[in-house]
């Protein structure tokens, strides 16, 4: 039989891709559980850097193929994957509200999930100035600020990584991605002890793990073919900045700050590091 070709919008199942997808998620039900994890914060942005890793990954394997970017390719392609699920997500939490007959709250959630919709959730919670963690009448679809971020990120991405490979190819994007990741985490710091709301829903204050794992996506195959690098237990760090950054960090507030940051840096460590174990 043959076989047929790998694409080159396809992305090789790794298994440690989705051990850390099921980290994340068990920080992020950890923190709606209440339980008390200092670090529960870190869960979403263990999902921006796998984002930025794959998403990135896929832009770049087309322009290197020579395809360049089908800008609607890649938005249905987005459309078809997160638009159902979401949508059944925020139909039924609203048929579940309106079962409950409280008409304010039905109306605030139908306005948040047309908000959802339209990949707007993170501003329009920032602009309620809804304290995630703190807020004492939380919208039901409160977790979907980070699909926003990520909607967000979608939109933009493909028209920069494509302006950055026609200006300077691999070199124009590393530059851009070190730019965006430099300056969403100068912002991350500076922002957070002021606007703290802000901080925490706005794309431009976290980035930085969308473009820290756009940056190994970018540099993947040099670490793979670097012995020095092979040599550097990757992994491990990795892993171990993600269990100290969870059970060290005095809690939500704060957050992003440097720690937002430092957990993007911890994911794509344990990310490449995991995809050189197998060339040792």
């Amino acid at each position: 039989m043959k076989s047929t070709p790998r694409q080159a919008s396809e992305t090789p199942f790794r298994p440690e891709i989705e051990g850390l997808r099921g980290l994340a998620v068990g920080l992020v039900v950890a923190a709606h559980a209440g339980l008390q994890i200092p670090g529960a914060a870190l869960g979403p942005d263990i999902f921006f850097a796998l984002s930025g890793y794959l998403i990135v990954g896929i832009l770049l394997r087309g322009l290197e193929a020579g395809h360049g970017i089908s800008f609607r390719d890649f938005y249905a392609r987005r459309i078809r994957r997160i638009a159902p699920a979401l949508a059944a997500t925020i139909l039924l939490t609203v048929a579940v509200v309106a079962l409950l007959n409280d008409p304010t709250t039905l109306a605030r959630t139908a306005k948040d999930g047309a908000a959802a919709l339209a990949g707007a959730a993170n501003i329009t919670f920032g602009l309620q100035a809804v304290d995630y963690f703190s807020s004492t009448e939380p919208s039901p679809l409160l977790p979907l600020w980070s699909i926003g971020v990520e909607e967000q990120f979608y939109l933009v991405v493909p028209l920069l990584l494509g302006a950055a490979w026609k200006i300077g190819q691999r070199r124009g994007i590393l530059i851009t991605l070190a730019v965006i990741a430099v300056g969403s985490t100068i912002s991350a710091v500076l922002l957070t002890p002021t606007e703290p709301i802000w901080a925490y829903y706005l794309l431009p204050t976290r980035a930085y793990g969308l473009a820290a794992g756009g940056l190994l996506a970018l540099l993947e195959t040099r670490i793979l073919a670097s012995n020095a690098l092979r040599r550097i237990p990757l992994a491990p760090i990795g892993l171990a900045m993600i269990a100290a950054l969870t059970l060290l960090l005095p809690g939500e507030k704060g957050y992003p700050g440097l720690a937002g940051p430092l957990s993007g840096v911890a994911s794509v460590a344990l990310i490449g590091g995991m995809a050189t174990i197998g060339l040792r």
